[in-house]
C-alpha cells in the first residue's frame, strides 16, 4: 500500500525512486494519488518524470504533472508547457499550465497562444 510518509520518504532520496514508482503503476488513481501526495518538492527534485506525464493519456494525470511543475524551484521547461497548452483540449489542464508558469517567463494567456 502506497502511503504519503512513503511517497515523502522516496521524495527526499533523490534520486528517482518517485519516477519509478509512478512508472510502475496502472492504475490513474494509484498515479494522481502519488502526483498529489507530493507536496512541496526540494530544490534537487529530479523533475523529468513530470514533463513526461504532460503526454499521458489522462487528463488529471495532465493536470496534476502541471501542478508539480509549478511547484519547483528551478530548471521550468516553459516550452514544453506552452506546447500542452497549446495542444491540450481540458480547460482545467490550461488554466493549471498558465498558473504554473505564471512569474518563470512571459506565460500568459497572450504569449502562450503567439
Amino acid at each position: 500500500m502506497i502511503t504519503k510518509e512513503f511517497i515523502t520518504e522516496l521524495k527526499h532520496k533523490g534520486n528517482g525512486d518517485i519516477a519509478e514508482l509512478i512508472k510502475n503503476q496502472r492504475d490513474i488513481g494509484t498515479i494522481n494519488f502519488i502526483l498529489e501526495s507530493l507536496g512541496q518538492l526540494p530544490s534537487n527534485f529530479n523533475s523529468t518524470f513530470l514533463y513526461e506525464l504532460l503526454g499521458h493519456q489522462h487528463h488529471q494525470v495532465r493536470l496534476n504533472a502541471v501542478k508539480n511543475i509549478g511547484k519547483l524551484h528551478k530548471n521550468t521547461d516553459i516550452s514544453k508547457l506552452t506546447e500542452l497548452y497549446r495542444t491540450e483540449t481540458d480547460t482545467s489542464v490550461r488554466r493549471e499550465i498558465i498558473s504554473a508558469g505564471n512569474g518563470k517567463a512571459k506565460t500568459n494567456p497572450c504569449y502562450l497562444n503567439s
